[in-house]
């Protein structure tokens, strides 16, 4: 995921059986300089997916498949929850943590809420909530079909 406001780029990286969110310069990239723990903003051994960044380019909300996904560890669980950290690797918290699978984070165009997709009603299902973090999810479609992969479209 590209950076909206800098020349950074997030992206989940396979590092054994575990996948880490990274943030890297591009400048890195095309020097192919080493990955190293420096890149690195969650902790290690956590599997990371999917991640997003702000609009402004100061948040990143990710998929994690391990329970919690903070610096302790955790078992591994079948239920992803969504995190949220900031771009330099501080204050990772949970933004939405369930006994359900709650997936495929997206901001909002203007970064004020977040949409993603539950099971939390017993099949996937779209959901909007507030980054800031505050109040539940509040499901957006209604129907016995898989709804994943969200994205934001400007209204015309």
């Amino acid at each position: 995921m590209w950076s909206p406001v800098s020349n950074r780029i997030a992206f989940s990286w396979l590092l054994g059986k575990a996948r880490e969110l990274h943030v890297m310069v591009l400048s890195d990239l095309s020097n192919k300089h080493s990955m190293g723990p420096e890149s690195r903003v969650t902790p290690a051994g956590v599997g990371v997916y999917r991640p997003d960044c702000s609009p402004d380019g100061t948040q990143i909300v990710y998929e994690c498949s391990e329970d919690p996904c903070d610096r302790t560890g955790g078992a591994q669980t079948y239920n992803p929850n969504i995190y949220k950290v900031d771009a330099d690797g501080s204050d990772n918290t949970p933004f939405v943590a369930s006994r359900y699978g709650d997936s495929y984070p997206v901001f909002s165009p203007g970064g004020g809420k977040i949409v993603l997709s539950s099971d939390r009603n017993g099949d996937e299902e779209l959901y909007i909530k507030n980054a800031d973090g505050s109040g539940e999810p509040q499901q957006l479609t209604y129907n016995r079909t898989r709804d994943v992969e969200p994205d934001w479209q400007p209204v015309q």
